[in-house]
């Protein structure tokens, strides 16, 4: 097992659950929102003061690395096949710009990213099978990402991927896409994958 902070994952999520609760508290003249936010901002500015070594990093390069953990030593992990696949979250939540390019760059040169396909999450497994994808968490993110940065291209291909790739004649959505077993569909019918293309739709037509 593995014990590590998975700041791509883990920690996006909690900081989308802050910003969230301090959105509400606001709303509903709680005594306590200033707290909240303070919180929020906080823990956003720690992530980015760690991150700035990446950044340095990437300095006069075309590619920026959004590692798996805060350390940056990832090579333990992905060669235990630890699930590397969630790039999106970050990007939308700390990059600006060039550097979503630069971030999507890097993820589509380490075969995370399939961007002939638009698919944004990528499962290698032990067994060696390269073909499966999971489809609309990272893509849904990669979307905001897009989005934020003004790029509609891959914002409109992202939304055309789920509806190729992920939904069924029947309109249900599947929670992965495997592109040479097409038949390979667990967790299905995905409804939380069915209210992400919702979501992806209501923002791109808003």
């Amino acid at each position: 097992p593995h014990i590590l902070q998975h700041w791509t994952n883990t920690d996006c999520w909690v900081i989308f659950a802050l910003d969230s609760l301090s959105q509400t508290m606001k709303l509903f003249g709680d005594v306590n929102a200033d707290t909240v936010e303070a919180e929020l901002k906080e823990y956003k500015a720690t992530i980015l003061g760690i991150f700035e070594k990446f950044l340095k990093e990437a300095e006069g390069k075309d590619e920026l690395r959004i590692p798996l953990t805060p350390h940056g030593n990832d090579k333990p992990l992905l060669d235990d096949f630890y699930p590397y696949l969630l790039q999106g979250p970050f990007a939308y939540l700390f990059l600006e710009g060039e550097d979503v390019k630069r971030a999507e760059r890097w993820s589509e040169r380490e075969g995370i990213i399939d961007k002939e396909h638009m698919l944004h999450a990528h499962m290698p497994y032990r067994d060696g099978n390269t073909h499966i994808w999971y489809t609309s968490v990272g893509d849904s993110y990669w979307f905001k990402a897009y989005m934020k940065i003004g790029d509609r291209e891959s914002a409109r291909r992202t939304i055309e991927s789920q509806i190729k790739y992920s939904m069924t004649d029947e309109y249900y959505m599947q929670e992965r896409y495997c592109d040479n077993d097409p038949y390979y569909v667990p967790w299905s019918p995905n409804v939380s994958a069915l209210g992400r293309l919702f979501n992806m739709l209501l923002d791109f037509y808003a």
